[in-house]
């Protein structure tokens, strides 16, 4: 199958998982009202997102890996996602996690459902044994978007990413195309080229399928025009209409040096 898109960047809370995966963690170490407020505290404005990212991953301080994780491998998930990586990956389709999550996290999603990589938080939160206060924690997807392209070679505009959040939307444009997968945010919908709302990954096969890059739209349309042809999944949920009539905006090739919190398969990456 002949396709434009080589890589698919995928969130994990919120998209493959049923609610915020650290809720569920929060519950597992009893921890859940605290959770609570965290999560009302950064809705409301109170603090950045750097500091409400350091603040929930302190939620498992003193607690060791394998009792995270534990915690991570019951919570709700969506169902398919290895059957429908493996379907990508027989288009010739590399499938990799960009999360707000740390290293052990995205390194377990990763071997469980067959990920070719991931990319998380800058940050020093511990990897293995008793972990410790967290320290440097960042919010920075499009620098583990960056990190990603130099690690497996792939164009900007050839990736297309899948998430729920304003984190997700906000690297929409840096990409060949945005997918908001079970979104509650009415700005993440407007802002991507398709929205699934589905229980199931295989319902991003379809959009993969008749999705194209951004940039292919942009020059097939009449000069000044955006064109966007409608895509569905089996639920009937297609792409929003009028989206801008502005080019897209790939990040410049990414520079070589360290690889932060990026790994491939079989590759762990530094936990900073």
């Amino acid at each position: 199958m002949n396709l434009p898109w080589k890589l698919l960047t995928v969130d994990i809370d919120g998209t493959l998982t049923q609610g915020h995966g650290w809720q569920f963690i929060a519950e597992g170490v009893g921890r859940r009202r605290e959770y609570d407020a965290l999560m009302e505290a950064f809705q409301r404005g109170d603090v950045s997102e750097d500091r409400h990212l350091e603040r929930m991953l302190s939620l498992v301080s003193g607690h060791t890996v394998e009792e995270v994780l534990a915690l991570v491998a019951s919570t709700p998930r969506i169902q398919g996602i290895r059957e429908a990586n493996d379907e990508l990956h027989a288009w010739g389709i590399r499938v990799a996690i960009l999360s707000h999550n740390p290293p052990y996290i995205g390194r377990w999603y990763a071997e469980q459902f067959g990920f070719d990589g991931f990319a998380v938080m800058p940050g020093s939160y511990g990897s293995t044994g008793v972990l410790p206060e967290p320290v440097g924690v960042r919010a920075d997807k499009p620098g583990g978007l960056r990190r990603l392209l130099e690690l497996l070679q792939i164009p900007a505009d050839r990736v297309l990413h899948v998430g729920d959040g304003a984190a997700d939307a906000a690297l929409f444009p840096r990409v060949g195309g945005g997918v908001a997968f079970n979104s509650r945010r009415g700005e993440v919908r407007a802002a991507a080229d398709a929205v699934v709302d589905a229980d199931d990954w295989a319902a991003i096969l379809p959009i993969v399928r008749g999705l194209r890059p951004r940039s292919e739209r942009w020059s097939s349309a009449a000069p000044g025009t955006y064109s966007a042809p409608a895509v569905r999944n089996e639920r009937g949920v297609r792409h929003p209409a009028g989206r801008p009539s502005e080019p897209p905006d790939h990040p410049a090739p990414p520079r070589s040096g360290r690889t932060d919190g990026v790994s491939g398969r079989g590759h762990d990456g530094p936990d900073r």
